[in-house]
């Protein structure tokens, strides 16, 4: 309801109700249960189409990536039952962008609850982002195959990248959408952390060990990124934070050690990488912390110097790492600007922030509620705000991601999720549980598009930004939007409602959207459909499309009266999914039909 994706299910004023039909929606994420009710359709059927576990090696893997183990059949899916233990991760997102539970009134709907559904269990390794990037290539490989319009949800994110679109997961994430293939990702949710910093001058930052420094928890990376053609220097230091005494120095950057000490108050050493990026042109200096302890009063610290004119940029990981000023002159606390890399910088993503739908809650089969330090109807205080480093505003648009009720894994043993509903289901336990964070937004706007997508199949990754654009919802909340949008909510709230409208203003099929076609009427066989006219008309077209947007028989008829038909031969078209729009000089009618 917050979203107008009841409306659209229901399809007020369309000819017909949008839930994704037609479309697939791929998930890349882990923690996912594959039997869930959440996957299944109104006959009980499995709607999970193909699963690539990227991380086991228990039987055939795809042909084309040589790693994992595929399932590409109902009884396979149903057989694995599910990933792993550890989390419920993606079945509450999956749920989100395109559950289909029915139970309790139908509760539990997702955005998108009839569409074909794709996952591919995310490998746990240092090739994330390639892990990402071929399951993409899957999803998007898949849905072409079947000939349907695809979008695929990444609340995913990390900060290893230069944050400006040029990263080779962005550049390869903008090759492979296009008309008909969407990506959405999550913003992040950072907005509270510091771990970025930038200037264009000498800045320095104290380096924040969130894990208190051992050998068993060493590591933890920083990344400096110069500007295009900039030359810089980098150094670390270690201070005597009690007098506020530098007391080591190491040039790290212009250097050709590939390993530093930093003296003898701090044991490990630092490794170091180093290069002129060839894609962008930007110094980019890599440290993996491989510190095991440092003196008692004593600190580690980072300074970037510009040599000619540009604009630096610091991340750590805010895994293990972050930035701090320790309260210290001179020295940088981070800013605000905290988007996350994979879901949030691509050129052609959509990436998604989060706003607060929920603040108090009460698991179930208790009676105590529990409140949550968060406004309902404000940007959630965790949700990641742009701009990128080259200056592009990120998120796109917000959507409701805490606290969200989803899907949970049966799978799941951590039990760190409080559980907002459960039943029995022939025996089993089905449950769903509160989750928060852009994750849980990004799978909503995913969902949404899969919905315009079966209005309009072959929109396009600008199209759909410029319904965005056109069509986010504001508030008292949100205030006014720049044209240009805002750093923090975007162009604003997403409207699936209005959108969907903006989508079939803009499409070819353009007679999805009717306010009255009671004068057109159809007759199918197997190979032959017949148009009634119930009105004189000057004019009309009878189109077909594909599924994906393409044109495959176009006629045109003029001086119509009323009785009159046509017989359109389908004979040559091949098995498959397609649109007839019938458009007259005064109304149109678009229907759905299977060959």
């Amino acid at each position: 309801i917050e979203t107008g994706a009841n409306l659209v299910h229901a399809g007020n004023e369309f000819s017909q109700g949008f839930t994704g039909k037609g479309v697939v929606v791929g998930v890349v994420d882990r923690g996912f249960d594959y039997n869930h009710p959440a996957f299944v359709d109104s006959d009980g059927l499995l709607r999970i189409r193909r699963v690539w576990e990227q991380g086991t090696s228990t039987g055939t893997s795809p042909e084309k990536f040589g790693y994992g183990t595929e399932f590409v059949d109902s009884e396979s899916i149903r057989d694995a039952g599910g990933d792993i233990r550890s989390n419920s991760h993606g079945t509450h997102v999956t749920a989100i962008a395109a559950g289909s539970d029915h139970t309790e009134s139908d509760l539990f709907i997702g955005m998108a609850p009839d569409a074909d559904i794709i996952l591919v269990s995310l490998k746990d390794d240092d090739d994330a982002s390639v892990n990402v990037s071929n399951a993409i290539a899957y999803i998007f490989d898949y849905a072409e195959a079947v000939g349907k319009p695809c979008v695929i949800n990444l609340s995913l994110g990390s900060q290893d990248g230069p944050h400006d679109g040029s990263s080779p997961f962005d550049r390869m994430a903008d090759a492979l959408q296009g008309p008909g293939r969407i990506i959405v990702g999550s913003a992040g949710n950072h907005r509270t952390n510091k771990f970025h910093a930038q200037g264009s001058s000498t800045f320095k930052s104290f380096v924040d060990f969130h894990q208190s420094i051992t050998p068993a928890n060493a590591g933890g990376d920083i990344d400096v990124w110069g500007d295009k053609g900039q030359d810089i220097e980098v150094y670390l230091m270690v201070y005597n934070v009690n007098g506020g005494v530098e007391t080591d120095r190491i040039k790290v950057y212009p250097s050709d050690e590939t390993e530093v000490s930093l003296g003898r108050n701090v044991s490990g050493k630092v490794a170091i990488a180093s290069e002129r990026n060839p894609i962008n042109d930007k110094v980019h200096v890599s440290m993996t912390s491989g510190i095991t302890s440092i003196r008692s009063n004593y600190a580690v610290a980072l300074e970037v110097a510009s040599v000619t004119p540009g604009t630096m940029h610091v991340w750590a990981d805010n895994i293990k790492l972050g930035l701090t000023s320790r309260n210290m002159e001179g020295f940088s606390d981070g800013d605000a600007s905290t988007i996350a890399e994979i879901g949030g910088t691509g050129k052609r993503i959509i990436s998604v922030g989060s706003y607060t739908t929920r603040n108090a809650y009460t698991p179930f089969n208790t009676t105590t509620e529990q409140k949550l330090d968060e406004t309902v109807g404000a940007l959630s205080s965790f949700s990641s705000c742009g701009p990128t480093a080259d200056g592009r505003v990120k998120p796109q648009v917000s959507a409701p991601g805490c606290y969200i009720s989803s899907a949970m894994s049966s799978f799941d043993v951590t039990g760190s999720l409080p559980v907002s509903y459960a039943y029995e289901d022939n025996g089993n336990y089905v449950r769903y549980g509160y989750m928060q964070g852009t994750s849980m937004a990004s799978p909503a706007v995913a969902g949404i598009v899969a919905t315009w997508l079966q209005a309009c199949p072959s929109l396009s990754p600008e199209q759909i930004s410029d319904v965005i654009k056109n069509t986010s919802r504001t508030d008292s909340f949100t205030g006014e939007i720049p044209a240009e949008g805002s750093n923090d909510w975007g162009y604003g709230k997403i409207d699936a409602y209005a959108g969907l409208k903006e989508c079939l203003k803009m499409s070819s099929v353009s007679g999805l959207f009717t306010e009255d076609a009671s004068d057109i009427h159809f007759q199918s066989d197997v190979n032959q459909m017949k148009v009634l006219f119930g009105a004189d008309f000057s004019s009309a077209s009878i189109d077909i499309f594909t599924t994906s947007g393409v044109k495959v028989m176009s006629r045109l008829l003029a001086d119509i009266t009323s009785g009159y038909d046509v017989t359109i031969d389908m004979a040559a078209l091949p098995k498959g999914v397609y649109l007839l729009c019938v458009s007259t000089n005064a109304v149109v009618k678009t229907i759905k039909f299977s060959k």
